[in-house]
């Protein structure tokens, strides 16, 4: 994008755009955001790209959390102006005056079809990661689903579309988990005799949240992905400690484990200590170290216990919490995730 740019004059007219932005007098006299931006055809995934690396540059300043978030904020809000075509789907569309909430028959129905979606979502392999929640922060996130797509479907909102970003950029849902959402929420709608042409216009307008749901997984571990694909993994290995960092990081982890209802049933017998060692090595191997792992193959292993798709999400989440806890950085902590997420081998039920 800044290949064969004036860096220079492109810096100085940044500089005084964000001084403007962040409360400061107005000094920026340039063209507007979308004329500089129009035809240059970025993507969400390039914004991204950009919004993290001014991340790293509010880090390296020291600034606090609360500091750092609103400034990150700020820059987010400019996504509609840089993006070309970003929020621009037709969610108010009309049939004979009629908004597609109107059509599929109030708030009422949506709640409904949201509540029936959630019992299908709870109960799904593939998903219900994400659904462990208490009964009262389910019934409030289910409450927020509601009222986002009332406002979705040609109604009133209290919420803002441009949070749903935010809301779901660390929750690492990748396209995969998205389409399982939306197979739910479209057996929904027939459970609930829901005409098809409204469900057809319902299912297209949440298409259109793709992006903004996924971006965590397609934009920040994509990054992590291509990184140890083109700089392998000897440098990650370095960063963690090298064996004896990963000996540390897979001991915090059995302690998460162990009192995790959601998985712990994997971590008991009298043959764990064993397994943990055996583990650990083929950790290091999977992350850069020269070790070699030489116990029974995975496959086999994991055919065994019968492992789910959200129990393995729980494991990574898991994961993610032990190198946090060590005080890992969030880039290793991605590439480290990318690489876990390469062992996936789940039941099919």
């Amino acid at each position: 994008v800044f290949k064969g740019k004036d860096m220079d004059a492109i810096r100085q007219q940044q500089t005084l755009y964000m001084c403007e932005l962040l409360g400061g007098p107005r000094m920026y006299e340039g063209r507007g955001m979308l004329e500089i931006h129009e035809n240059l055809k970025l993507s969400d995934y390039l914004f991204d790209c950009f919004v993290m690396d001014a991340d790293r540059a509010l880090h390296s300043l020291n600034m606090t959390e609360e500091l750092h978030d609103i400034v990150i904020s700020m820059m987010e809000e400019q996504r509609k102006y840089v993006v070309k075509g970003h929020n621009k789907a037709d969610t108010q569309r009309l049939v004979d005056g009629k908004t597609i909430l109107d059509r599929i028959g109030g708030e009422l129905n949506v709640e409904a079809v949201v509540e029936t979606m959630y019992f299908g979502a709870e109960r799904d392999p593939r998903i219900k990661f994400f659904f462990f929640l208490d009964k009262e922060k389910l019934a409030t996130v289910k409450r927020r689903v509601t009222d986002f797509l009332c406002g979705a479907l040609g109604g009133h909102s209290t919420i803002d579309v441009n949070i749903v970003r935010a809301v779901h950029y660390a929750m690492n849902i990748g396209d995969h988990q998205f389409d399982a959402l939306v197979e739910n929420l479209s057996t929904s709608m027939e459970l609930m005799e829901v005409d098809p042409d409204v469900k057809a216009d319902v299912l297209d307008v949440v298409s259109h949240l793709r992006g903004e749901i996924t971006a965590g997984a397609t934009s920040r571990l994509e990054i992590a992905r291509r990184k140890t694909e083109s700089a392998g993994t000897d440098g990650l290995y370095k960063t963690l400690g090298g064996d004896a960092g990963i000996v540390q990081f897979v001991e915090e982890l059995y302690k998460i484990c162990l009192l995790d209802d959601r998985i712990k049933m994997f971590f008991q017998g009298s043959k764990l200590d064993a397994v943990k060692a055996a583990q650990t090595i083929f950790m290091q191997q999977l992350l850069g170290g020269a070790v070699e792992y030489t116990g029974r193959e995975l496959k086999r292993i994991h055919e065994t216990l019968l492992i789910q798709d959200w129990q393995f999400d729980a494991f990574l989440d898991n994961a993610r919490k032990a190198l946090a806890s060590l005080d890992t950085d969030s880039d290793t902590i991605d590439e480290c995730t990318v690489l876990m997420e390469t062992t996936r081998l789940v039941s099919p039920s």
